[in-house]
């Protein structure tokens, strides 16, 4: 997993950084649950709090963006959608899940993690910190 093998999901923010230290943390777990041949009922907790915590972390972001005036608001928060509403159909299906779906939803867990945070948080965490250190007028 991609994930494990560096820390591109740190963005220069440290909320938002030690937000994805810990989200980074729970999905290993998961990677791990899944490697050890764990029972759907610890799956099925490993991504219920994987979601919870992602919410949490979400609405963080989410003050962030509306108190700057993020331009990308509305894109940020659509992709943050997407990964809740992913989760929670998985979720409702972990019952039936394969080995070979446990690893789909670990693959796209982890390019998830690393796509959005090397470049939608990424984005965000400058935007912040330019408006931070721009000078007022």
């Amino acid at each position: 997993m991609n994930i494990e093998l560096d820390t591109s999901f740190l963005v220069g923010h440290d909320m938002i950084d030690r937000d994805h230290r810990e989200l980074v943390g729970l999905v290993l777990h998961f990677f791990e649950a899944i490697k050890r041949g764990a029972d759907k009922h610890a799956i099925y907790d490993a991504i219920d709090i994987i979601s919870v915590k992602f919410a949490a972390h979400f609405e963080r972001e989410n003050e962030l963006m509306v108190g700057a005036r993020y331009t990308d608001l509305q894109a940020h928060v659509a992709e943050h959608r997407t990964l809740l509403g992913d989760l929670g159909k998985f979720l409702h299906t972990v019952d039936e899940a394969t080995d070979d779906d446990l690893q789909n939803v670990a693959k796209y867990l982890d390019d998830w993690v690393v796509k959005h945070a090397a470049s939608a948080d990424r984005k965000l965490a400058k935007f912040l910190r330019d408006r931070t250190t721009r000078p007022t007028s």
